[in-house]
């Protein structure tokens, strides 16, 4: 008698395997017959392959890719080196559709000379698990492509005890090995640059009090090759403690060396430039022309003591402190420039100051953008002061 009612133990065996729709497999290796539990078979759209020849026969419904390790196996069983079985493998349905199938079993009779004579075992249709896990595969591979793509690379910071774990990306975009970055003590730390610490605490701080939704701050880190390179972590905890403190914080590393470098290399080319300018004694100008509003990026004006007009109506507004006898030769220059029958503008004229004398000035510029009508939207250029040139020979 069973132990649920008087249900004899083989039918109850019959209703888990029914329960956990697993079908039975047995295989006679003696005679190379066997079957697959019909009902399960059935259910899932598969042959049974039910008879002579079963394992060939099973074998040949199976994904050419998965085909050679579930041969290598059935060899491993026939042969006696194995007394288990397991395989996962795709099976081609009665509906042309492929299934993913577990086959596992064990060796239950042997002959005399203790070769393996009968197998017996189960078959599970694993289907969602196994197209789950491609579908993960393929999302990590997705992520791990834009990662590489993006120069970043995972890290994550147990604040507790202060200790990090790196990617292997991470060490490949530092170039050090596992075993050089823990070869120091607080390995983090004692790579960065000195004066890019306060404004990490800083973020840190202020990210542990709650005042911003995530962690970001740039360094300098030292690399294996001994070189600066310029990173940008960005990071959120993930656990927290009973007291709502963050335990655990997991982030991203962004290569921002080559951007950083652009800007530091701008910046000293712009100093550079303004310093020409300086030097030089050259006003620099652009004007919206469809605004018609001038902006000027130095103090040229106020050091010869002109009006900018800045602001906009700021060509009529110049045109109106300008000597009269050289407005119109100056305004058809630039209107010759601006309907595009002139490669630039330039034009020398007299301006008058903020305190009535008339200065002469050299102005020359040009469109650097046009719509797509050829209409002029941006002019540049430059404006520098010859009233020395232009006053000399009446002086003398």
């Amino acid at each position: 008698m069973g132990a649920h009612g008087g249900i004899a133990p083989a039918a109850e065996q019959e209703q888990c395997f029914d329960a956990a729709q697993a079908g039975i497999w047995r295989w006679n290796l003696a005679l190379d017959e066997g079957s697959v539990d019909e009902t399960w078979c059935r259910q899932q759209q598969l042959d049974p392959c039910i008879g002579a020849r079963h394992s060939e026969r099973w074998g040949s419904q199976i994904h050419p890719d998965d085909v050679a390790d579930y041969r290598a196996r059935i060899s491993g069983l026939r042969e006696g080196a194995d007394a288990y079985f397991e395989a996962e493998y795709r099976l081609l349905t009665l509906e042309n559709q492929w299934l993913w199938v577990l086959q596992r079993g064990r060796v239950v009779a042997r002959s005399a000379e203790g070769q393996p004579q009968r197998v017996i075992g189960i078959c599970i249709e694993i289907d969602q698990r196994k197209r789950d896990e491609t579908a993960s595969k393929a999302n990590e591979s997705r992520l791990a492509t834009a990662l590489w793509g993006a120069r970043a690379a995972f890290w994550q910071w147990h604040l507790p005890t202060d200790l990090r774990t790196m990617s292997p990306m991470w060490y490949a975009m530092t170039r050090y090995t596992r075993e050089q970055w823990d070869g120091q003590p607080n390995p983090w730390a004692s790579r960065i640059r000195a004066e890019d610490c306060p404004g990490i605490e800083a973020a840190v701080r202020s990210y542990r009090a709650g005042l911003s939704d995530t962690l970001e701050y740039e360094y300098r880190l030292r690399t294996a090759g001994g070189e600066w390179k310029w990173l940008l972590d960005r990071a959120r905890a993930v656990e927290w403690d009973l007291n709502g403190n963050p335990t655990l914080i997991m982030g991203v590393s962004l290569d921002i060396d080559a951007q950083k470098r652009a800007e530091t290399a701008l910046r000293s080319s712009e100093a550079r430039l303004q310093t020409a300018v300086w030097g030089a004694r050259i006003g620099l100008w652009e004007t919206d022309v469809r605004q018609d509003v001038t902006c000027w990026f130095d103090r040229w004006c106020a050091e010869f003591d002109l009006d900018p007009c800045e602001g906009a109506g700021h060509s009529e507004r110049w045109r109106a402190h300008m000597h009269p006898d050289d407005v119109a030769g100056a305004s058809q220059r630039l209107a010759e420039h601006l309907a595009g029958r002139q490669d630039y503008y330039d034009a020398e004229y007299r301006v008058r100051t903020r305190s009535g004398s008339w200065r002469w000035i050299y102005a020359r510029g040009r469109v650097i953008e046009r719509d797509a009508q050829g209409q002029p939207l941006r002019l540049v250029g430059v404006c520098m002061d010859i009233d020395a040139r232009r006053q000399g020979p009446q002086l003398r």
